[in-house]
């Protein structure tokens, strides 16, 4: 009995260890401590100045796509803005332009009506003071008449009468007579129907229509015939 009892106290470390595992105490009644848990194995650890090379010797990316972009890309760019910039300015021009041309054919409209009317009643009025310098001349033209019908004797002295008038009145409109003989030849006035042998060269000998001018133009010219040397 000694012996088995002796045999069953020594036990080896094993067993003792195994029997903790299972959850069984120790033959002494206690639990053997738990061993530390191993460390999480960590790679070596570079020296500091390998880690240093190592930072230097890597190239430097961080402006790697600006160095990367095409001159002439952004050379095109700046064109393509610089024409957005200057088609921008020129719409401003044109819609201002625009505005301009628009008021100035308000204002021209308003002008040719405004003319327009101011030319109707110039000529209104000098229709009207022309009938007012003629009248005269029809009512001694009428007399002329009633007397030629009783006295045919004074008919010609009362028409000769009825042409100085006439020509009075057309002078005072502003009428001036041309085409006089004895006048020289203008062909910027007069027109030469024929010409014929005399004394004076370029010379008026005969009238067939005398011109007229007024206000310095014009009219018609005079028809006369002209004598040459």
């Amino acid at each position: 009995m000694e012996r088995d009892d002796i045999a069953g106290e020594q036990l080896s470390p094993v067993q003792e260890e195994q029997g903790s595992a299972e959850g069984r105490p120790s033959l002494n009644g206690q639990v053997p401590p738990e061993e530390p848990a191993a460390e999480a194995v960590r790679p070596p650890s570079e020296p500091e100045g390998v880690a240093g090379e190592a930072d230097q010797s890597a190239p430097d990316r961080s402006g790697e796509g600006e160095g990367n972009i095409d001159p002439a890309a952004l050379e095109e760019v700046r064109r393509v803005l610089e024409g957005i910039s200057r088609l921008q300015e020129l719409e401003r021009e044109l819609s201002s332009w625009k505005e301009r041309y628009g008021r100035l054919q308000a204002d021209f409209e308003s002008y040719r009506f405004r003319m327009g009317n101011e030319v109707d009643a110039a000529h209104g009025a000098g229709v009207a003071k022309a009938a007012e310098q003629l009248l005269p001349v029809l009512d001694d033209l009428r007399r002329a008449i009633g007397i030629g019908s009783e006295h045919p004797e004074q008919l010609i002295a009362g028409l000769r009468g009825v042409e100085s008038a006439l020509l009075s009145r057309l002078e005072a409109l502003g009428l001036q007579v041309t085409g006089k003989v004895g006048e020289p030849f203008d062909p910027e006035l007069h027109e030469a129907l024929s010409v014929v042998q005399g004394e004076e060269d370029n010379t008026i000998v005969q009238v067939y229509q005398q011109g007229a001018l007024l206000a310095g133009r014009l009219i018609r010219p005079a028809r006369v015939v002209v004598s040459k040397r």
